[in-house]
């Protein structure tokens, strides 16, 4: 049995080896994370969203690494504003992975001539 001091925490052998944002429109992203631990399969962790220069999450969750293949997690994210800096995180426990950024795409229309 393992103890405390044992588990994989973000902070050492469980750091993310990819971030990424494969899917953005104006109000949602796709956020995904690999992970080069196998130790998290099946963990859960807590995601984040912030705006850039925000302190407090704009967007958040629970999430499972996937059990099957490589361990990862994609988490879509909706409800953004359209044109904005956003950053994530993902959370195990108090311990977070260094974080991942993405812009949403501007609002249909905002930049035409009248």
């Amino acid at each position: 049995m393992k103890t405390m001091d044992q588990l994989p925490t973000l902070a050492n052998a469980s750091a993310p080896l990819e971030l990424s944002v494969p899917y953005v429109s104006q109000d949602a992203a796709l956020i995904a994370a690999r992970f080069d631990d196998a130790a998290l399969t099946g963990r859960s962790l807590i995601w984040e969203v912030f705006e850039q220069d925000a302190v407090d999450p704009v967007r958040y969750g629970l999430c499972l690494v996937k059990a099957d293949g490589e361990p990862e997690v994609r988490i879509p994210v909706m409800g953004l504003m359209p044109g904005r800096a956003y950053r994530y995180r993902f959370l195990d426990g108090v311990k977070s992975s260094p974080e991942g950024r993405f812009i949403t795409a501007a609002q249909h229309g905002a930049n035409r001539a009248a």
